[in-house]
């Protein structure tokens, strides 16, 4: 018969709609082709077919000329691409996608001949039609758009245990599972095939991993049916849907590749798994165990579809024939179609096989036993349902010689499914067809390079790996840790805390308004995600046009917070870094208002929790004399905040005995009085004021005598106001980088900015009735700077609109009080991975859901979560936290830069304002002194704390009278007014560490 493709006459299309319509005449008449010679084919196979055909044709020839992408614009393309970074060339070819359709696209991957481009541009197509996007040209390829539309999952299952008689049990048992899972996946007599579809399974080790993974592609209109079949057959199985897919190619290396043929007739069985004593799996593990984890991955691929052909009805038929004298040979000769690009290169196998077969004229005296052995070897065959298979291997390496090796060792592992007296496995190795399978390979798409088994030799092949021990296959990714599903009644709206995988189904789990004012508390070790996890609920806030305040230890995560601010709120940020000198913030820890008195002893209260927080390693030094001194001295500085009211004031009213004398004139409070004049004066031996006063500065003198912290907390006006900080929802981003702030200065600003959020967040008592916004704050390693006050803000700060979320690594960083005070009061938790002793504390909290030994084992980015929903506890559950949100590193420096400007003042205006304060004596200060106490008072340069600190303060520069310094918002009037009226400072990289 004429060939159908010269019926047609080609015409130039204009448009894809053209092109499609001939190529369904084509299909069409190919069909009819085939059933008029009896060969009659699947339509998907036709199709793939005809369409592989008609991609030979010459472009010239059958499109129009805006059509075309031919040389030299295709040469071009594929140049330029080639000459880029691995990103651009996704963007390139995206580009070409866009424009000229998925097959030039395509055309212009294969000619990079490069397999780990193909492996991602197919990543990139997939993921696009997932999330919605259309492809030029897909809607008129069906096979090209079902092979996309592909979910690739994981599947890990636990190890087996390790008692006495259980192994061999539980091998056996996995086997069986598995082919009911094959069983389940495949049509039953009657039923739609459309319904169905090919199944990839993998065993993967990729490039730049050391797991090794098995993997299972699902076409999409299948995902239900898979996850309810495989939790069936394996109920404790843990399935996770893998956007991102796998690469296992060296981009810059060598690919080879080997596909699995049948060593003799299809109808011989291959070794089935109660034939063996141990595992097969194993050896194929094994098989991966030398691959170098940089630059080198592996993978064997089964693609499993149902058999259309009814094969098992012709190896029936085939044993009819041989009871009736027929030849073996001839009754089992059922022909299998062997077209395709990849076969062609294997016909000399087949030839070599036809050579050296006898006339069957020449029987031989056993034919009737080979005969009978036939006939059970097929029986044995069909008693299982009859699937076809395609069979990969393919390995990728830096150079050919390591990637044969390592194609060759994976080849070698299938060789114990040969059967001695029945079928096994050859491998053929790619050459000239390389390109066209390793095509095949990444878009899972199944040929003519069949394989055909039954499900239990195919279970024997592939199954999971729940019959094999941690010490066996050290490499093997396996479930860790338990999972559980969280709670039907999940809010639909509120921050989103990470996603709920649990049997191949993924939820958003989201936190309320009001159940996040009941506070969340996060633990885990170092590495496990806990930043990750604040940094996406902060810049969730930030987006949702919250308050926000984030204290980082770090000084990394908050860069990155910087980077999602979006342009609407670059005017909220204030952004606090200490170690910027050129123009610091000023934070003045005795500040209070005025018109509320009670914050004065809230202040003096935190204060002196402050340094024994501090000081807490040695707690003999914080005994009742420290306390009655530093109480009185700090209560007297602030009884007169127009005579300087800050840290330098504490030790310089103890030291200075005209400034005590000073602001002694000036207390209304008659005990602090009573204690200077008739207590302290009076008092000798080791509590005496001389013996106490360098006990008390001593504790002062690391943060005054440093140049990065003095111009900080020697300003008298704070840089900014936190109650209109919480207000207003501003963001207040805090960088106390450890390694250029030092411990301690960083643990003193952080202690001081909590307590000072905790009394703004109080004094909204004078607001009760009104709508204030929520604010919330975030402290990374909590456990430095916050002090028996945190009682008070898991207690009572919820009222005041303050929602806490605190995160560090292990509970023995707690002190008894506070880690009491977070069990008992947090309503939320998320915990990442800890130690055995953490793990054994936290269990009551997940139990029965989840033990001790689950915690232990909780991997990266995956925590476990006990948390209220619409204030009530619900049972424990898990969640994986997704990456954070990709920002706009450009805009960081110009954050930065604006909060510098607004905030902070020129420390040239600082240095200068903290020395008048102390070099220069106010006359109407003395006169004041004087008329109160009866004597001339002095605040002279000449006192001995003076002298003191003008050894480590920068000179003085005289400032002509009324001219204000540059940078400075306003400079003081006069000498005496010192910082009452001074602007506001920010920070710069420091030029020494703390004392």
């Amino acid at each position: 018969m004429e060939d159908p493709a010269k019926q047609f006459e080609l015409p130039k299309f204009t448009s894809t709609e053209e092109e499609l319509k001939y190529l369904r005449e084509r299909v069409t008449q190919k069909e009819q082709q085939l059933w008029e010679t009896e060969q009659p084919a699947s339509k998907e196979a036709v199709v793939s077919q005809e369409v592989i055909a008609y991609g030979k044709e010459a472009p010239t020839a059958i499109l129009a000329e805006h059509m075309l992408f031919e040389n030299p614009q295709f040469e071009r393309a594929v140049e330029h691409i080639g000459s880029l970074a691995h990103r651009e060339k996704m963007r390139e070819l995206y580009k070409i996608l866009a424009e000229r359709g998925i097959l030039n696209a395509i055309k212009v991957v294969q000619g990079q001949n490069n397999q780990h481009i193909e492996d991602d541009f197919h990543r990139v197509l997939v993921q696009y039609i997932k999330s919605g996007g259309s492809l030029p040209g897909l809607e008129k390829e069906r096979e090209l758009a079902q092979l996309l539309r592909t979910t690739v999952y994981e599947v890990t299952l636990p190890f087996v245990g390790q008692q006495d008689g259980t192994r061999d049990v539980a091998f056996k048992e996995v086997i069986t599972a598995m082919e009911r899972f094959y069983v389940g996946m495949i049509p039953l007599e009657g039923a739609s095939v459309g319904n169905y579809g090919p199944i990839s399974l993998e065993l993967v080790l990729s490039n730049f991993s050391n797991d090794i993974v098995f993997y299972v592609g699902i076409r999409d209109h299948m995902r239900d049916l898979f996850v309810k079949q495989i939790l069936g057959a394996f109920p404790s199985a843990k399935i996770e849907e893998c956007p991102a897919d796998y690469n296992i190619f060296n981009e810059f290396g060598v690919s080879v590749a080997s596909v699995a043929v049948p060593s003799s007739q299809f109808v011989y069985p291959i070794q089935f798994a109660d034939e063996v004593d141990n595992d097969p799996l194993m050896v194929m593990l094994n098989s991966f165990t030398k691959i170098e984890r940089n630059g080198e991955g592996a993978a064997i691929q089964l693609i499993m579809y149902p058999d259309q052909d009814h094969l098992a009805n012709k190896m029936k038929y085939a044993i009819g024939q041989i009871k009736q004298g027929i030849p073996y040979k001839r009754a089992i000769a059922i022909p299998l179609s062997t077209g395709g690009t990849i076969m062609k290169t294997f016909s000399d196998f087949f030839a070599n096989q036809a050579k050296g077969q006898k006339k069957e004229t020449e029987i031989k005296a056993n034919e009737r036993e080979i005969g009978e052995r036939t006939i059970a070897l097929i029986e044995e065959k069909i008693t299982s349902p009859i699937v076809r298979t395609n069979i990969r291997i393919v390995a990728s390496a830096a150079t050919r010689e390591r990637a044969d090796v390592i194609r060759t060792a994976l080849e070698a592992s299938f060789s114990q499914f040969n059967r001695p007296q029945g079928g096994g496995l050859k491998f053929v190795r790619a050459d000239k067809g390389l390109q066209p399978l390793l095509h095949n390979f990444t878009f899972r798409r199944k040929n003519d390079d069949v394989v055909v088994l039954n499900t239990k030799e195919l279970a024997t092949l592939y199954h999971f790996p729940s019959a094999i021990s941690q010490k066996e296959a050290p490499q093997l990714k396996t479930m860790k840790a338990s999972s559980a599903p969280a709670p039907t009644d999940l809010p639909s709206d509120g921050v989103l805390l990470g996603k709920n995988n649990y049997r191949g189904e993924s939820r958003d789990v989201r936190m309320t308004k009001a159940d996040r004012l009941r506070h969340l508390y996060v633990v885990g070790q170092t590495g496990t995600g806990k930043s990750v996890f604040l940094k996406n609920l902060v810049i969730q806030d930030i987006l949702a046009g919250n308050g926000v305040c984030f204290i980082d230890p770090h000084g990394s995560d908050v860069q990155d917070v910087l980077a999602a601010i979006p342009k609407e709120r670059m005017d909220d940020v204030i952004y606090f870094d200490p170690t910027y000198t050129a123009r610091p913030f000023g934070l003045n820890m005795l500040e209070y208002d005025a018109a509320k008195p009670e914050q004065k002893i809230f202040v003096v209260n935190e204060m002196l929790s402050i340094f024994r927080k501090l000081y807490e390693a040695v707690p003999e030094s914080m005994g009742p004399a420290f306390e009655q001194y530093f109480r009185n001295a700090t209560m007297l500085v602030m009884e007169d905040p127009e005579t300087g009211n800050t840290l330098l004031e504490i030790p310089r009213v103890m030291a200075d005995v005209n400034f005590r004398n000073l602001k002694l004139s000036r207390c209304k409070n008659p005990i602090v009085v009573q204690f200077w004049r008739d207590i302290a004066a009076k008092t000798s031996g080791e509590t005496g004021l001389q013996n106490m006063i360098p006990y008390i500065t001593n504790k002062f003198d690391i943060f005054l005598s440093n140049d990065v912290m003095r111009p900080i907390v020697a300003q008298e006006r704070s840089s900014f106001n936190f109650r209109e900080i919480m207000d207003n929802r501003k963001i207040l981003l805090v960088n106390l980088a450890k390694g250029k702030l030092g411990d301690i200065n960083a643990n003193l600003i952080g202690l001081v900015l909590v307590g000072k959020i905790l009394m703004a967040a109080m004094s909204r008592v004078d607001s009760f009735g009104k709508d204030l916004p929520d604010f919330y704050l975030y402290i990374d390693e909590f456990q430095n700077i916050t002090t028996d006050s945190i009682s008070s803000i898991l207690s009572e700060a919820r009222k005041y609109g303050l929602s806490l979320n605190v995160a560090h690594q292990f509970t023995a960083q707690l002190d008894e009080g506070i880690k009491k005070s977070v069990f008992g009061n947090v309503g939320s938790m998320i915990v990442f991975r800890v130690g055995a002793e953490d793990a054994e504390f936290l269990e009551p909290q997940f139990a029965p859901v989840f033990k001790a030994s689950d915690i232990m084992k909780i991997e990266n980015y995956n925590a476990y979560v006990k948390m209220l929903i619409n204030g009530k506890p619900v049972p424990p559950f898990n969640i994986h936290i997704p990456a954070p949100t990709a920002g706009h590193t450009e805009i960081v420096e110009q954050v930065k830069e604006l909060s510098y400007l607004k905030y902070g003042r020129d420390r040239k205006v600082v240095d200068e304002a903290i020395m008048q304060r102390y070099l220069s004596a106010s006359p109407a200060q003395t006169s004041s002194a004087q008329s109160a106490a009866g004597k001339p008072i002095l605040s002279s340069p000449a006192t001995p704390f003076a002298q003191a600190f003008a050894q480590h303060a920068p000179p003085l520069t005289p400032q002509p009278s009324g001219t204000a310094s540059p940078g400075a918002q306003s400079s003081p009037a006069s000498p005496q007014s010192g910082m009452a009226n001074a602007p506001q400072v920010s920070p710069t990289p420091p030029t020494g560490q703390n004392s």
